[in-house]
């Protein structure tokens, strides 16, 4: 039936598209937002004062960066395919040292070269996730402060923030 030339359903298709972009409009709104005022790392890992969290693209693993402007970045990867950054470290030459403790729930790998990059590899003992963080060129300070960061990854919560 018609009501002023027009068919109601007509009427209501015209509002579903403009609803739609609004509602999409608003999330993109809000993931900007939240974007801008992440302060969690990946699996729940607590950041230190001034550090800032970017996730990037991945295919098969979760990769990003923590980093403190004009500061130390640290890299990490985590996942199944995840790089172990522990052990590629501890292969390449001018390895200084390189430790391992099993914790009960994960594994963790640490490797330090001569010429200050750290690698951590964390293995989940659940689900074989790996998650590897590496932080190169590092002050006695940035390298405490990573550990800081990194002791508070909970492996079970892997790509999860």
């Amino acid at each position: 039936m018609k009501e002023d030339g027009v068919y109601p359903y007509v009427t209501r298709l015209r509002v579903i598209p403009v609803t739609l972009a609004l509602a999409v409009m608003g999330l993109l709104v809000a993931l900007g937002q939240v974007k801008d005022s992440v302060r969690a790392g990946p699996g729940g890992m607590r950041l230190l004062p001034g550090y800032l969290h970017e996730r990037e693209m991945g295919i098969d693993t979760c990769p990003g960066k923590i980093w403190k402007p004009a500061g130390p970045e640290i890299g990490y990867d985590i996942g199944f395919f995840a790089a172990d950054a522990a052990h590629v470290l501890a292969t390449q030459p001018g390895v200084a040292w390189s430790k391992t403790q099993d914790t009960g729930r994960s594994t963790i790998a640490v490797t330090m070269t001569r010429g200050r990059y750290l690698g951590i590899t964390v293995t989940s003992k659940a689900h074989s996730d790996k998650a590897g963080f590496v932080i190169q060129n590092a002050t006695d300070e940035a390298l405490a402060d990573a550990l800081l960061m990194i002791m508070t990854y909970d492996p079970d919560k892997g790509c999860r923030f």
